[in-house]
Parts: structure tokens; sequence; C-alpha cells
């Protein structure tokens, strides 16, 4: 609740005042919601307000949190959600947001059938193959801010390169811990992506208004 109120009044006065930067913090509040029921929500204002529709916004936060404050929806179902994605972070490496969004959408695009290829190099018993596969992942996952599949990478990378031999338990463990955060950072990457266009197809937005 903490975290969520501030932006919420924030994002309130800056619609009430049709300000620009609304944008910015209906994309905070879609990082901290991500993985939760408020995420779709979040979303259909953030489409409001690229569409400049700064009442229709207005109105669907306004019954948002109406219903949020007085049901049983509070802060603690959301909030104890690890953050998958975290831009801050990502923006702390990269000090570029249109970089920082140029990365994520790479990542995407190269990772889709990543644990497929990672699998398929431990079954057949390419051991370090799979463990420079991992190793570049460390870093990357890292300096794009993707908090839960970090972890979840440094794990395995400590697995291939420290034990001379990995269980089929663990193995099989380790894998599918990394399956389910990489799903879940694809997902997280593919919403921000959607809700914050590039500074071209904006730049392109704005010239077909011409």
């Amino acid at each position: 609740m903490a975290k969520i109120r501030p932006l919420l009044d924030r994002l309130a006065t800056q619609l009430a005042k049709i300000d620009s930067e609304a944008a910015d913090t209906v994309d905070e509040l879609l990082t901290l919601t991500q993985g939760t029921p408020l995420a779709n929500e979040f979303q259909k204002i953030a489409g409001a307000v690229t569409e400049y529709e700064f009442e229709e916004a207005e109105a669907a936060l306004r019954a948002l949190t109406d219903d949020w404050y007085s049901s049983e929806l509070s802060a603690s179902s959301f909030e104890e959600q690890p953050l998958v994605l975290d831009i801050s972070t990502g923006l702390a490496y990269w000090h570029n947001p249109e970089l920082l969004r140029k990365y994520l959408a790479k990542f995407v695009q190269d990772h889709a059938d990543y644990i497929d290829d990672l699998a398929a190099h431990l079954a057949a018993g390419e051991r370090l193959d799979a463990a420079r596969k991992i190793h570049r992942l460390k870093g990357t996952a890292v300096t794009l801010g993707l908090m839960e599949l970090a972890p979840a990478v440094v794990e395995m990378d400590r697995a291939l390169t420290v034990q001379d031999t990995l269980p089929s338990a663990l193995l099989e463990g380790l894998l599918a811990k990394l399956r389910q955060t990489m799903t879940k950072s694809l997902v997280a990457i593919r919403d921000h992506l959607a809700v914050v266009p590039s500074v071209e197809s904006s730049a392109d937005g704005e010239t077909s208004h011409i």
C-alpha cells in the first residue's frame, strides 16, 4: 500500500491537469502490479492516456480506486508479489529509456526458445556449452532489471560451474524454475513494450496527425 498509494494520488492529479507525465506514472504502476488483477486495469488507463483521452483515464482510475479501497483487494494482495521487471534497475545501467526499450525488445526476440535450447545442451551432455549460455544470460538479466529471472540464472550458473555432477532431480528443478521465471519475464517485457511506445513510433504517430 505504501508504494502504490502515492502513485495513485500523483496519477489522479496529473490526469486532472491533463499532464502528459501521467504516462510515466502509469508505467510505474504497471511495473509494480505486474502479474496481479490490477495490471489489466492500469493497461486500460495507459491506453487512454496514450490516446490523450484524459477524462476517460480519470474516470477509469476513479472507478478502480473506489472499488479497490472498498473491497478486500488490499495492497498486500499485490505488493508482496515479487517484481518481475524493474525498469528503474534497467535504467540505472543504460541511462536511456529508448535504449533500454530496444534491448528489452531484443531480449524477447532472442530468448523465446532459450530454455528449450539450454535443456537440449544438457540432455546431450554438452555441459560446457550450457554453462557458457547460462553465464551470458546472467549478466543480461541483471542489466535489464529482470528481478525474478536473475537469481534463478545465478543458481543454474553456480550449479554448472561449481558442481562436478548434477543429480537429475536438481537439474530438473533448476530448469523448471528457469522456465517459469523466463516465461514471466517475457510476458512482463511484452506488457511493458505494449504500453510504452518507442520514440520512433511516437514520432511517426505525431507526424501522421499533421
